[in-house]
């Protein structure tokens, strides 16, 4: 994945103890090691990524025999009712 920041764990555990102070006293010491324990995530962001963009294409070309027009709303023999009117 391109274009997500991440924290230097090594330069984290290397600063000095005013500096770790200072982090903790704004709440960035909190949303940097959150954002390290979610590190362990990004291969699913990923495959979710890639699995979303798949369904996004295979909505586009089951609409392209109707010109564009999504006929999801159809029952499955092609048919639609209006019961949902009454």
């Amino acid at each position: 994945m391109e274009g997500l920041f991440q924290v230097n764990e090594s330069v984290l555990n290397g600063l000095t103890d005013e500096a770790f102070l200072e982090l903790r006293k704004t709440g960035a010491l909190a949303l940097a090691y959150a954002q390290l324990l979610s590190l362990q995530k990004l291969p699913l962001l990923g495959e979710m990524a890639a699995l979303r963009a798949a369904e996004d294409a295979r909505q586009r070309s089951a609409l392209e025999p109707f010109g564009g027009v999504d006929l999801s709303m159809l029952d499955k023999d092609g048919t639609f009712g209006f019961e949902a009117l009454r």
